[in-house]
């Protein structure tokens, strides 16, 4: 079953060069190793209970950005085992929006509650700090 973790990052973030000598697929990716502590949400397998839970929106809808959308990330992306996508600050913005306008009620089990309002939070920081964010699901 596939995982998911969250990652906001900045525009020295994607600049700073990947340690190589990391395991590619750590549970912060060597990509994110040189941040000194990457804003990070760990979704797990509960990503997808999300995503339907949000709605399971097509990949061009902000609240499917679980699933699908941004811009392809390289770095993470080997085809078979890992994919990453990075939305820039701007589209952050607007799955924070999305995501805001959701009535807690809408959601009803309580353990994915909490996960959404790790969410929000997580979103609502990397606005504030004009970042980013990656969607790194480990498959």
């Amino acid at each position: 079953m596939a995982t998911c973790t969250l990652f906001s990052v900045g525009d020295a973030d994607l600049a700073s060069p990947a340690d190589e000598t990391l395991p590619t697929y750590d549970d912060h990716t060597s990509l994110m190793a040189p941040v000194a502590k990457p804003h990070v949400v760990e979704l797990g397998t509960e990503w997808a209970p999300l995503h339907r839970t949000l709605g399971a929106h097509a990949d061009a809808e902000p609240l499917g950005f679980l699933g699908g959308g941004g811009e392809r990330f390289a770095p993470l992306e080997d085809g078979t085992r890992s994919t990453g996508r990075y939305f820039a600050p701007a589209a952050t913005v607007k799955l924070l929006a999305a995501i805001a306008k959701l009535r807690d009620e809408t959601v009803p089990d309580g353990e994915l509650r909490r996960l959404l309002s790790r969410v929000r939070v997580f979103l609502a920081e990397a606005v504030e700090g004009d970042r980013g964010i990656i969607v790194h699901k480990l498959l």
